[in-house]
């Protein structure tokens, strides 16, 4: 199960890596947020042609406790 998530994690860093702009704004700031499961987002930042991972979040959470809230 875990290396099946890590393997889900990496295909889309793989994405991310090859094509930044692929997955949704955040609606906060600069953020993006990349769907890597069903209940996981990974949420990361474009700096200066960089990619800069931030976290993963698991979505069943309060909406409330989202680390970058929408818009």
């Amino acid at each position: 199960m875990a290396a099946a998530f890590l393997a889900d994690v990496d295909e889309v860093v793989q994405c991310i890596r090859m094509f930044p702009f692929i997955f949704r704004a955040s609606g906060y700031k600069d953020v993006r947020e990349a769907l890597v499961t069903e209940h996981n987002l990974l949420f990361y930042r474009i700096t200066e042609g960089r990619v800069f991972l931030l976290t993963l979040w698991d979505t069943r959470r309060d909406p409330a406790s989202r680390p970058f809230p929408a818009g």
